[in-house]
Parts: C-alpha cells; structure tokens; sequence
C-alpha cells in the first residue's frame, strides 16, 4: 500500500504515523520478527522495541537473509514464537 518493502524505513515511518492516528504511544509497540537484516535493524532505527525470534540459533550462517547491516541488539530474544508466548503468558512484559 505504501510503494515500499521490508527494509525500507518508510514501512515503519507508516507504522509510526498509523499507530499515532490511533492515540497508540510507539512505546506500547513491539516489533516481533526473525530477520535481523528486514526487521530488527529498520525497526531498531525508527525506534521501535523489538523481539528476535532466533529460529536459527543451532545453524550457522543467516539463512536466506543477508547479514544485518548494522549491528543490533533486539530488545528481547527468543527461539520460537511459542517461547515468547510463554513468556508473555508468565507475566515477562515487552
């Protein structure tokens, strides 16, 4: 809808601008994605919190995703989408 893809900033520029339409703070966001390289870092950058589904924490290499091109640090990290479910079920707030 908005002429862009996934790493482009302007896909959270959107995000940022729909969500404040909405009276939603973008402290109450939280990006939940596996790719470093298409989520984490764009996300990271527009200042969103985010989640790293890590499915390949026992492969080497990134996959079908290239490297990140910066260096990330995801604000919670977890192996499965059921893990962070879990957590989120135990009270662990994003």
């Amino acid at each position: 809808d908005i002429g862009s893809y996934k790493p482009d900033p302007r896909n959270f520029d959107a995000l940022l601008a729909a969500v404040e339409l909405m009276g939603i703070a973008p402290s109450r966001l939280l990006h939940v994605a596996q790719s470093l390289y298409h989520d984490q870092v764009p996300a990271k950058a527009a200042g969103i919190a985010t989640a790293w589904i890590d499915r390949r924490a026992d492969k080497k290499g990134g996959g079908a995703t290239p490297a990140p091109s910066a260096a990330v640090h995801p604000d919670f990290k977890f192996l499965t989408l059921a893990a962070l479910a879990d957590a989120i079920e135990s009270g662990i707030r994003a």
